[in-house]
Protein backbone atom coordinates (compact mmCIF):
# COMPACT_ATOMS: atom_id res chain seq x y z
CA UNK A 1 0.00 0.00 0.00
CA UNK A 2 2.77 2.60 1.12
CA UNK A 3 4.54 1.79 -2.40
CA UNK A 4 0.90 2.19 -4.44
CA UNK A 5 1.51 5.87 -2.93
CA UNK A 6 4.87 6.90 -4.76
CA UNK A 7 3.56 5.47 -8.14
CA UNK A 8 2.01 8.95 -9.89
CA UNK A 9 5.43 10.51 -8.30
CA UNK A 10 7.78 7.57 -10.22
CA UNK A 11 5.79 8.29 -13.49
CA UNK A 12 6.06 12.08 -12.91
CA UNK A 13 10.08 11.98 -11.65
CA UNK A 14 11.08 12.22 -15.31
CA UNK A 15 9.07 15.15 -16.57
CA UNK A 16 9.71 17.08 -13.28
CA UNK A 17 13.76 16.23 -13.93
CA UNK A 18 13.47 17.67 -16.82
CA UNK A 19 11.86 21.02 -15.72
CA UNK A 20 14.36 21.38 -13.07
CA UNK A 21 17.18 20.72 -15.20
CA UNK A 22 16.47 22.60 -18.26
CA UNK A 23 13.72 25.65 -16.41
CA UNK A 24 14.08 26.18 -13.09
CA UNK A 25 17.88 25.79 -12.98
CA UNK A 26 18.77 27.56 -15.49
CA UNK A 27 15.88 30.61 -14.80
CA UNK A 28 18.00 30.54 -11.32
CA UNK A 29 21.67 30.62 -12.36
CA UNK A 30 20.21 33.35 -15.09
CA UNK A 31 19.24 35.91 -12.15
CA UNK A 32 21.93 35.19 -10.19
CA UNK A 33 24.08 36.49 -13.42
CA UNK A 34 22.05 39.20 -13.67
CA UNK A 35 23.53 40.63 -10.05
CA UNK A 36 27.23 40.87 -11.45
CA UNK A 37 28.95 42.82 -13.93
CA UNK A 38 30.66 40.58 -16.55
CA UNK A 39 34.02 42.53 -18.22
CA UNK A 40 33.85 41.93 -22.06
CA UNK A 41 37.00 39.83 -21.68
CA UNK A 42 35.40 37.27 -19.42
CA UNK A 43 37.14 37.70 -16.42
CA UNK A 44 36.43 38.21 -12.49
CA UNK A 45 32.70 39.36 -12.50
CA UNK A 46 31.87 41.92 -10.14
CA UNK A 47 28.88 41.97 -7.92
CA UNK A 48 26.66 44.82 -8.62
CA UNK A 49 23.24 44.10 -7.17
CA UNK A 50 20.49 45.73 -8.55
CA UNK A 51 22.27 48.18 -10.57
CA UNK A 52 22.05 46.28 -13.98
CA UNK A 53 18.06 46.53 -13.75
CA UNK A 54 18.57 50.31 -12.69
CA UNK A 55 20.61 50.58 -15.63
CA UNK A 56 18.14 49.40 -18.20
CA UNK A 57 15.78 52.00 -17.30
CA UNK A 58 18.35 54.31 -17.35
CA UNK A 59 19.13 53.54 -20.68
CA UNK A 60 16.41 53.03 -23.31
CA UNK A 61 17.54 50.85 -25.65
CA UNK A 62 15.96 47.82 -24.03
CA UNK A 63 12.24 49.83 -23.50
CA UNK A 64 12.09 50.47 -26.64
CA UNK A 65 12.72 46.81 -28.15
CA UNK A 66 10.01 45.91 -25.13
CA UNK A 67 8.02 48.62 -26.77
CA UNK A 68 8.51 47.76 -30.66
CA UNK A 69 7.66 43.89 -29.71
CA UNK A 70 3.98 44.98 -28.12
CA UNK A 71 3.49 46.93 -30.94
CA UNK A 72 4.42 44.08 -33.59
CA UNK A 73 1.91 41.60 -31.34
CA UNK A 74 -0.65 44.15 -31.59
CA UNK A 75 -0.32 44.25 -35.59
CA UNK A 76 0.32 40.35 -35.68
CA UNK A 77 -1.95 38.50 -33.50
CA UNK A 78 -5.22 40.29 -35.24
CA UNK A 79 -3.69 39.79 -38.53
CA UNK A 80 -3.35 35.77 -37.87
CA UNK A 81 -6.70 35.56 -36.32
CA UNK A 82 -8.47 36.90 -39.11
CA UNK A 83 -6.44 35.04 -41.65
CA UNK A 84 -6.66 31.78 -39.86
CA UNK A 85 -10.18 32.10 -39.27
CA UNK A 86 -10.77 33.25 -43.12
CA UNK A 87 -8.22 30.48 -44.33
CA UNK A 88 -11.03 27.83 -41.51
CA UNK A 89 -14.01 29.27 -43.29
CA UNK A 90 -12.76 28.62 -46.52
CA UNK A 91 -11.70 24.78 -45.66
CA UNK A 92 -14.87 24.11 -44.72
CA UNK A 93 -17.12 25.35 -46.80
CA UNK A 94 -18.86 22.57 -48.88
CA UNK A 95 -18.46 25.03 -52.51
CA UNK A 96 -14.89 24.18 -52.20
CA UNK A 97 -13.13 21.57 -54.26
CA UNK A 98 -9.76 19.82 -53.11
CA UNK A 99 -9.54 20.61 -49.75
CA UNK A 100 -6.92 17.85 -48.63
CA UNK A 101 -4.65 20.03 -51.44
CA UNK A 102 -5.48 23.22 -50.33
CA UNK A 103 -4.87 22.45 -46.38
CA UNK A 104 -1.94 21.21 -47.40
CA UNK A 105 -0.90 24.23 -49.34
CA UNK A 106 -1.87 26.83 -46.64
CA UNK A 107 -0.46 24.82 -43.66
CA UNK A 108 2.76 24.17 -45.77
CA UNK A 109 4.55 27.77 -44.52
CA UNK A 110 4.06 26.85 -40.83
CA UNK A 111 6.52 24.03 -41.05
CA UNK A 112 9.61 25.83 -42.59
CA UNK A 113 11.80 26.33 -39.90
CA UNK A 114 12.34 30.49 -39.83
CA UNK A 115 15.72 30.62 -41.30
CA UNK A 116 13.94 29.15 -44.62
CA UNK A 117 11.04 31.55 -43.84
CA UNK A 118 13.17 34.46 -44.04
CA UNK A 119 15.52 33.14 -47.03
CA UNK A 120 12.16 33.05 -49.30
CA UNK A 121 11.08 36.62 -48.61
CA UNK A 122 14.66 37.61 -48.75
CA UNK A 123 14.46 36.76 -52.62
CA UNK A 124 11.36 37.87 -52.93
CA UNK A 125 11.30 40.96 -51.07
CA UNK A 126 14.92 42.55 -51.82
CA UNK A 127 15.25 45.77 -53.49
CA UNK A 128 17.42 45.21 -56.75
CA UNK A 129 16.81 41.88 -57.80
CA UNK A 130 14.03 40.31 -55.38
CA UNK A 131 10.68 38.65 -56.94
CA UNK A 132 8.33 41.80 -55.95
CA UNK A 133 9.96 44.83 -57.37
CA UNK A 134 11.26 42.76 -60.45
CA UNK A 135 7.07 42.72 -60.55
CA UNK A 136 6.50 46.12 -60.27
CA UNK A 137 9.37 46.99 -63.01
CA UNK A 138 7.57 44.80 -65.14
CA UNK A 139 4.01 46.92 -64.12
CA UNK A 140 5.86 50.06 -64.73
CA UNK A 141 5.88 50.93 -61.15
CA UNK A 142 8.96 51.92 -59.61
CA UNK A 143 10.49 49.92 -56.77
CA UNK A 144 9.58 49.48 -53.19
CA UNK A 145 12.35 49.58 -50.21
CA UNK A 146 10.54 46.69 -48.20
CA UNK A 147 13.74 45.93 -46.17
CA UNK A 148 15.66 49.10 -46.36
CA UNK A 149 12.74 51.48 -44.73
CA UNK A 150 12.21 51.17 -41.46
CA UNK A 151 8.21 51.49 -41.66
CA UNK A 152 8.34 48.97 -44.80
CA UNK A 153 10.51 46.29 -43.16
CA UNK A 154 8.47 46.49 -39.58
CA UNK A 155 5.29 45.87 -42.14
CA UNK A 156 6.60 43.57 -43.86
CA UNK A 157 7.57 41.04 -40.77
CA UNK A 158 4.21 41.64 -39.78
CA UNK A 159 2.83 40.32 -42.96
CA UNK A 160 5.49 37.51 -43.13
CA UNK A 161 4.68 36.67 -39.45
CA UNK A 162 1.28 36.35 -40.19
CA UNK A 163 2.03 33.88 -43.05
CA UNK A 164 3.98 32.20 -41.49
CA UNK A 165 1.67 31.24 -38.63
CA UNK A 166 -1.63 31.47 -39.77
CA UNK A 167 -1.53 27.62 -41.47
CA UNK A 168 -1.24 26.13 -38.01
CA UNK A 169 -4.13 28.75 -36.50
CA UNK A 170 -6.49 27.30 -39.54
CA UNK A 171 -6.34 23.74 -38.29
CA UNK A 172 -7.28 25.05 -34.71
CA UNK A 173 -10.39 27.32 -36.22
CA UNK A 174 -11.28 24.25 -38.52
CA UNK A 175 -11.42 21.70 -35.44
CA UNK A 176 -13.35 24.21 -33.75
CA UNK A 177 -16.09 24.72 -36.59
CA UNK A 178 -16.10 21.33 -37.11
CA UNK A 179 -16.91 20.77 -33.50
CA UNK A 180 -19.90 23.25 -33.84
CA UNK A 181 -24.00 21.37 -33.91
CA UNK A 182 -25.17 21.30 -37.46
CA UNK A 183 -28.22 21.66 -35.68
CA UNK A 184 -27.89 25.30 -34.86
CA UNK A 185 -27.30 26.07 -38.91
CA UNK A 186 -30.14 24.11 -39.62
CA UNK A 187 -32.74 26.34 -37.52
CA UNK A 188 -31.20 29.33 -38.44
CA UNK A 189 -31.36 28.42 -41.56
CA UNK A 190 -35.21 27.41 -41.05
CA UNK A 191 -35.56 31.18 -39.28
CA UNK A 192 -34.67 32.76 -42.89
CA UNK A 193 -31.06 33.50 -41.35
CA UNK A 194 -28.27 35.09 -43.85
CA UNK A 195 -24.88 33.58 -44.08
CA UNK A 196 -23.62 36.44 -42.43
CA UNK A 197 -26.48 36.19 -39.57
CA UNK A 198 -25.18 32.75 -38.97
CA UNK A 199 -21.22 33.51 -39.22
CA UNK A 200 -22.39 36.82 -36.54
CA UNK A 201 -24.74 35.02 -33.88
CA UNK A 202 -23.48 31.02 -34.49
CA UNK A 203 -19.86 30.66 -35.65
CA UNK A 204 -18.43 33.48 -33.50
CA UNK A 205 -19.72 32.82 -30.48
CA UNK A 206 -19.31 28.56 -30.54
CA UNK A 207 -15.12 29.56 -31.55
CA UNK A 208 -14.83 31.62 -28.55
CA UNK A 209 -12.98 29.53 -26.63
CA UNK A 210 -10.74 28.07 -29.62
CA UNK A 211 -10.55 32.27 -30.22
CA UNK A 212 -9.46 32.46 -27.16
CA UNK A 213 -6.75 29.60 -27.25
CA UNK A 214 -5.72 31.60 -30.92
CA UNK A 215 -5.05 34.48 -29.29
CA UNK A 216 -2.95 33.21 -26.04
CA UNK A 217 -0.55 31.60 -28.62
CA UNK A 218 -0.11 33.48 -31.45
CA UNK A 219 0.86 36.61 -28.78
CA UNK A 220 3.45 34.02 -27.21
CA UNK A 221 4.75 33.12 -30.34
CA UNK A 222 4.93 36.87 -31.84
CA UNK A 223 6.54 38.73 -28.66
CA UNK A 224 9.13 35.73 -28.83
CA UNK A 225 9.93 36.31 -32.34
CA UNK A 226 13.77 35.75 -32.88
CA UNK A 227 14.78 34.38 -36.01
CA UNK A 228 12.73 35.36 -38.89
CA UNK A 229 14.01 39.46 -37.95
CA UNK A 230 17.54 38.14 -37.06
CA UNK A 231 18.36 36.15 -40.24
CA UNK A 232 15.91 38.50 -42.95
CA UNK A 233 16.75 42.39 -41.56
CA UNK A 234 19.06 41.98 -38.98
CA UNK A 235 17.61 43.70 -36.45
CA UNK A 236 17.35 47.05 -39.02
CA UNK A 237 17.16 49.62 -40.17
CA UNK A 238 18.89 51.27 -37.27
CA UNK A 239 17.08 49.41 -35.13
CA UNK A 240 13.84 49.51 -35.98
CA UNK A 241 12.74 45.74 -36.24
CA UNK A 242 14.98 44.65 -33.33
CA UNK A 243 12.71 42.94 -30.80
CA UNK A 244 13.13 42.15 -26.99
CA UNK A 245 14.62 38.68 -27.55
CA UNK A 246 16.91 40.01 -30.17
CA UNK A 247 17.90 42.80 -28.41
CA UNK A 248 19.06 40.32 -25.16
CA UNK A 249 21.16 38.30 -27.43
CA UNK A 250 23.22 41.48 -28.82
CA UNK A 251 23.80 42.69 -25.61
CA UNK A 252 24.84 39.17 -24.59
CA UNK A 253 26.48 38.08 -27.48
CA UNK A 254 27.50 41.24 -29.58
CA UNK A 255 28.67 43.41 -26.58
CA UNK A 256 29.53 40.42 -24.49
CA UNK A 257 27.58 41.98 -20.69
CA UNK A 258 25.78 38.68 -19.63
CA UNK A 259 25.24 40.61 -16.93
CA UNK A 260 23.04 43.02 -18.53
CA UNK A 261 21.29 40.30 -20.87
CA UNK A 262 20.59 37.99 -17.51
CA UNK A 263 18.62 40.78 -16.03
CA UNK A 264 16.93 41.89 -19.41
CA UNK A 265 15.83 38.45 -19.76
CA UNK A 266 14.64 38.06 -16.05
CA UNK A 267 12.39 41.87 -17.12
CA UNK A 268 10.91 39.67 -20.17
CA UNK A 269 10.35 36.60 -18.29
CA UNK A 270 7.94 38.92 -15.78
CA UNK A 271 6.50 40.47 -18.63
CA UNK A 272 5.95 37.05 -20.37
CA UNK A 273 4.61 35.38 -16.82
CA UNK A 274 2.14 38.24 -16.44
CA UNK A 275 0.95 38.55 -20.02
CA UNK A 276 0.57 34.63 -19.50
CA UNK A 277 -1.90 35.08 -16.48
CA UNK A 278 -4.13 37.79 -17.53
CA UNK A 279 -4.35 35.53 -20.64
CA UNK A 280 -5.26 32.71 -18.51
CA UNK A 281 -7.80 34.33 -16.27
CA UNK A 282 -9.19 35.63 -19.34
CA UNK A 283 -9.61 32.31 -20.77
CA UNK A 284 -10.82 30.44 -17.69
CA UNK A 285 -13.79 33.51 -17.98
CA UNK A 286 -14.25 33.01 -22.27
CA UNK A 287 -14.71 29.12 -21.34
CA UNK A 288 -17.02 30.00 -18.87
CA UNK A 289 -19.25 31.90 -20.40
CA UNK A 290 -18.85 30.01 -23.59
Amino acid sequence: MKLRKFIPYIFLAPAFSIFLIFIIYPGVLGFIVSMYRTPYSFGQSVFVGFNNYLSIFETTSFLDALLRTFLFSLLVVPTIYCFSLGLALLMTSPSVKAKSVLRVFFFLPSVLSGVITALIWDWMLNYDFGFLNNLFTVLGLRNLPFLLNPTYAFLSLVLIMSWAASGFFMVIFIAGIQSIPQELYEAAEIDGASTFEKFTFITLPMLKPTSILVIILSTIQSMQLFDIPFVLTGGGPGESTTFAVEKVYNTAFINLNMGLASAMSFILFLVFLTIGILQFKVSREGQFLA
